[in-house]
């Protein structure tokens, strides 16, 4: 009998964990923006070249979920640190309801771990911002509001580092918002993402990097 009750104890348990996701589904209220695509960066807090690694790893993980879930995955810049882990780290996700699952991720997340060169346990933290993804309905950008500047892209020497003005500075005057983008082979991208800055360098077409940075600027300026 005690064999018996196990196996059917089993069986309930399978069929309790959808319903107990469902009830959490419907008690979670709806966000209007649930259904929208997300800019997600996640930047090394406290506990350096640790907190680095952390972030990276960090990054990594929204990158294979994404994949799992049958979501878009576009990196938009990453600045990577000596020991390989980011200091910061930009990327896109489109699919279906990403805000939705991912909404909740943002704040301040904490590990506690020993690194292999040490002995001692060390705090690191990583901090995770998701943005709602705007379109041109949503934020009222008027081409008046906006300043651009095309200059050429800094870096070191080589064929057509200094030669091409492929580089956009926009500026959204009223907010005093600026999304910078531009082409720097020295490094594979660089990025910086705040409420008020941002430095996105990229490898692309000056076009391509106007189109980019309006999407940053954007999502920056979502109510």
């Amino acid at each position: 009998m005690a064999a018996l009750a196990r196996s059917e104890l089993e069986d309930i348990e399978k069929e309790i964990r959808p319903i107990e996701s469902s009830i959490i589904r419907l008690l979670v209220p709806r966000d209007k923006d649930d259904d929208r695509n997300i800019i997600i960066e996640v930047r090394a807090g406290t506990g350096g070249d640790e907190a680095s690694l952390f972030a990276g790893e960090v990054f990594r993980m929204y990158n294979k979920f994404a994949t799992i879930m049958g979501w878009r995955w576009e990196e938009l810049s990453h600045n990577r640190s000596d020991i390989g882990g980011f200091k910061e780290a930009q990327a896109q996700i489109s699919g279906d309801k990403v805000f939705r699952y991912l909404k909740y991720e943002a704040g301040v997340h904490r590990v506690q771990r020993i690194p292999c060169n040490d002995t001692k346990i060390q705090t690191s933290a990583a901090s995770v911002i998701v943005m709602p993804e705007a379109d041109e309905l949503d934020v009222d950008i008027r081409p008046g509001d906006i300043r651009i500047d095309v200059f050429r892209s800094g870096g070191a020497g080589g064929q057509s580092v200094n030669k091409t003005e492929s580089a956009v500075r926009m500026t959204h005057i009223p907010t005093g918002i600026v999304v910078v983008m531009q082409v720097c082979p020295s490094f594979p991208s660089f990025g910086v993402l705040t409420n008020r800055y941002a430095v996105i360098q990229d490898e692309r077409s000056q076009i391509q990097n106007r189109v980019k940075a309006m999407k940053i600027l954007r999502a920056r300026s979502l109510p």
